[in-house]
């Protein structure tokens, strides 16, 4: 999405920001993120959210703003399907 090569695989990365408490987000608040844009752990070419997620976030804006934009993209699929 944002014009860069993924160079890893696609992970389900439930949202953080603006959540207060340690239980994980449920999975309707899951967004696809390349695992260098999630954790960074094998592709250490992009801005990990979880590494640096106020970074993360000023960069890209908030991880809940990109729910619907998923919700968008797989609906588009589906309709594409029909």
């Amino acid at each position: 999405e944002w014009g860069l090569p993924q160079l890893s695989p696609t992970q389900a990365h439930h949202c953080i920001h603006g959540r207060f408490g340690t239980r994980r987000a449920p999975d309707c608040m899951a967004i696809p993120l390349c695992e260098g844009h999630h954790q960074g752990l094998l592709d250490g070419s992009k801005l990990a959210l979880h590494q640096q997620p106020s970074r993360w976030r000023r960069r890209y804006g908030n991880d809940t703003d990109w729910i619907s934009w998923a919700e968008d993209r797989l609906r588009e699929r589906e309709e594409q399907t029909i």
